[in-house]
């Protein structure tokens, strides 16, 4: 019988920041939001408690083993296999990997469709910014809760990556996701398109080095080429560099 999930964001109070949700809104530069968009960014700001429902929870799996462009996964009796360009150079120094999956709920996309159906689509985008200013932030605090127990243990973690980044295929979201299916206390589904719900939902994975240090949590961005990304906080230089 697969073992039930403990939400480790239970009682996690957001402190969302204003520049990541006119990100999500469109503003790569948030100081060319005119006041009116700022207006109505705090005003959906200010209403983020009201659809506050965090969750997070966390495998630690063992890495069975590494090659050029793809590592093993132990999954029960069995061995799941991620193909990545990058994913060998982060983890070259791992003894086993911690998947992350975090949620900001539904009550947060559920709000904002209905602000566009009232035909409010300004409110509306700013909301569903929130929500997803809600979900990368709620995977950071997951991220740290992880990296803070890790520490404990005399283990550092590396760089958190995901499915999507440079050179990690999207569809092996699905992959990760068979580590958390099934069990007991999950509030996230996933599509045969590998599309997770609720919307506002991420799956992410970090690497266990004995004896390390925690990574920057700017350092994402290193392993990401996408051109003109609002969100980018460092230059692509890649795992290697």
């Amino acid at each position: 019988m697969a073992e039930s999930l403990t939400n480790r964001l239970a009682g996690y109070r957001y402190a969302l920041d204003r520049n990541s949700v006119l990100n999500f809104m469109g503003y790569g530069d948030p100081s060319k939001a005119r006041k009116p968009v700022l207006k109505v960014a705090d005003e959906q700001i200010a209403r983020a408690s009201e659809f506050a429902e965090p969750w997070g929870a966390s495998v630690e799996v063992p890495l069975c083993g590494i090659e050029d462009d793809r590592i093993h996964l132990k999954h029960g009796l069995e061995q799941v296999v991620l193909q990545s360009e990058q994913l060998p150079k982060i983890l070259r120094q791992a003894e086993s990997v911690v998947i992350l999956l975090a949620s900001a709920g539904d009550r947060v996309t559920q709000a904002a469709k209905a602000l566009m159906e009232d035909g409010k689509q300004g409110q509306a985008l700013a909301l569903d910014a929130v929500g997803s200013a809600m979900v990368v932030e709620a995977m950071k605090a997951l991220t740290d809760q992880v990296s803070a127990e890790a520490a404990a243990r005399g283990y550092g973690t590396t760089l958190r990556v995901g499915p999507g980044y440079t050179g990690w295929h999207f569809g092996d979201q699905a992959i990760l996701f068979r580590f958390f299916d099934g069990r007991e206390g999950l509030p996230v589904t996933m599509s045969d398109g590998i599309m997770m719900r609720p919307q506002k939902s991420l799956l992410g994975m970090v690497g266990l080095n004995p004896g390390g240090k925690k990574a920057p949590e700017i350092e994402p961005c290193r392993l990401c080429d996408l051109k003109n990304c609002m969100m980018r906080k460092a230059p692509f230089r890649g795992a290697g560099e």
